[in-house]
């Protein structure tokens, strides 16, 4: 059962904060890519097919307001 788009919300804004807190602690980059992407690949997985595209541009967005270095960007 996917979940609703609040839940889906919630879980993506969890997930910014979390990035955000990982980069203030200077998290290896590399590592801090494969965690992000398997996070979003988790959370994707209980959206709805209706769903897919508003998780792909909550990830974009978040993505661009963070202060993620380039290379880390490209990895992402």
């Amino acid at each position: 059962m996917p979940l609703t788009r609040n839940a889906l919300d919630e879980l993506l804004d969890t997930l910014q904060e979390q990035l955000a807190q990982r980069l203030a602690n200077g998290e290896g980059r590399t590592e801090l890519a494969v965690w992000f992407e398997r996070c979003v690949q988790v959370i994707a997985g209980f959206a709805g097919p209706a769903d897919h595209g508003y998780v792909r541009m909550r990830v974009v967005a978040c993505r661009a307001r963070m202060p993620v270095p380039g290379d880390l960007q490209r990895a992402m």
